[in-house]
């Protein structure tokens, strides 16, 4: 006798089951109420319900497996059988057959039914004969070349090479030949006659040609060392070497190559001036806002500015105010003879609002004053500016 289940070392073993219908074994997960191995074994172990066909009398299974199901024939035949079928007479011999009542038949038979049979037409363009079905009686052309044909209104006309007959569009009527060979050949005959510039010698050319100078390519040669002497030489700034341009873009070219061009110093200023700050067409008045709150001030040659020349607008309005109010306090450093807001000096909001900058809202204070008024303690006197400002604190 096979155990329900076992523990081996604490591990839950699956249980052994026989499939209900084909007896073969298969493991359970424990609390599974599996019976079978697969769903054909399933579907076979299912009960099917039978009926009785009610024209042949043969036990048949129902399809869709419900008893509640209006089936009731065992196949088509059988169900076509008890269909309720009408008597009319054929349209073509005068026949009787039966149909079934929602089909329309005319003819008994597919002898009696024109459906099928093709007759032969004449096409209305070109005159060739073709078969044609009942359902395409109406059709006048023999192919769709004729009935394009028959859609355009077109001309005849006469080749001029070979003076054969042809038609063509309307929008074609300036056309003289009737193909390409004798398009060629009238090409060949309608060619200009020009004198070369060089060597003054008489010479032909298709009229797609017009602006030809020469009669051969040592000539035309000849014409581009004239071309050559027309150019411009120019001196390059990076490396004074002289280089050839044309009269076009003597008053454009500075550099003999891109390599003396990206090399440049003066290039690289010219660009920087023309990009940046004011210039640039990115430019928002100076000011950038950081992800923490604080706004950012553009103000070129601060000697404590970050990267791109920019420094945080706050330190600056407590540092304009600093000269004009106390321009002999410790907070404030000399440099080049002007007075700056020392880098060891933070400023303080108020209303902590990092984006208030207004001057009645910041305060300039030392890095230990600083952590005292985050903390909800009292700063001593002489550790922040201006002194007469009373510091409302939020214990």
């Amino acid at each position: 006798m096979i155990p329900y289940f076992q523990l081996n070392h604490g591990v839950v073993m699956p249980i052994i089951r026989s499939c209900k219908s084909c007896g073969k074994e298969i493991k359970v997960r424990l609390g599974r109420t599996t019976e079978y191995c697969s769903a054909m074994c399933k579907y076979k172990d299912k009960p099917k319900p039978q009926r009785a066909c009610i024209n042949c009398g043969q036990m048949f299974i129902i399809k869709s497996g419900l008893v509640a199901s209006t089936q009731k024939t065992c196949s088509v035949v059988c169900r076509d059988a008890i269909k309720p079928k009408f008597e009319r007479p054929c349209a073509k011999c005068g026949k009787l057959f039966y149909s079934q009542a929602k089909n329309k038949a005319r003819y008994c038979s597919k002898e009696c039914s024109p459906v099928g049979k093709s007759i032969t037409k004449s096409c209305e363009v070109c005159g060739t004969g073709f078969d044609v079905t009942k359902a395409k009686y109406g059709k006048q052309y023999c192919s769709i070349v004729c009935r394009g044909k028959s859609q355009q209104s077109r001309v005849k006309k006469v080749c001029i090479i070979c003076s054969k007959e042809f038609d063509v569009k309307t929008s074609d009527k300036e056309q003289k030949t009737c193909s390409m060979q004798c398009a060629g050949v009238l090409k060949r005959k309608e060619t200009l006659k020009k004198v070369c510039v060089i060597c003054e010698k008489p010479f032909e050319v298709y009229p797609s040609r017009p602006d030809a100078q020469t009669c051969s390519h040592e000539c035309a040669i000849g014409v581009r060392a004239d071309g050559a002497k027309r150019r411009a030489f120019i001196e390059c700034e990076q490396c004074g070497k002289d280089f050839d341009v044309a009269n076009s873009h003597a008053d454009r070219r500075r550099f003999c190559s891109k390599d003396c061009m990206n090399i440049s110093d003066v290039l690289k200023a010219e660009t920087s001036a023309r990009t940046s700050s004011v210039n640039n067409p990115m430019w928002n008045g100076g000011y950038v806002r950081q992800s923490q709150g604080y706004i950012y001030k553009f103000i070129k040659g601060h000697p404590f500015t970050w990267k791109r020349s920019y420094i945080l607008e706050h330190r600056f309005i407590v540092e304009e105010r600093m000269r004009k109010e106390a321009p002999e306090h410790h907070f404030l450093v000399e440099i080049d003879g002007e007075k700056y807001l020392s880098p060891d000096i933070d400023v303080h909001h108020m209303d902590k609002d990092r984006s208030n900058n207004d001057p009645t809202n910041l305060i300039a204070v030392t890095g230990w004053a600083h952590r005292l008024i985050h903390n909800g303690k009292h700063p001593y006197k002489g550790t922040y500016w201006p002194d007469t400002i009373e510091i409302f604190i939020n214990n």
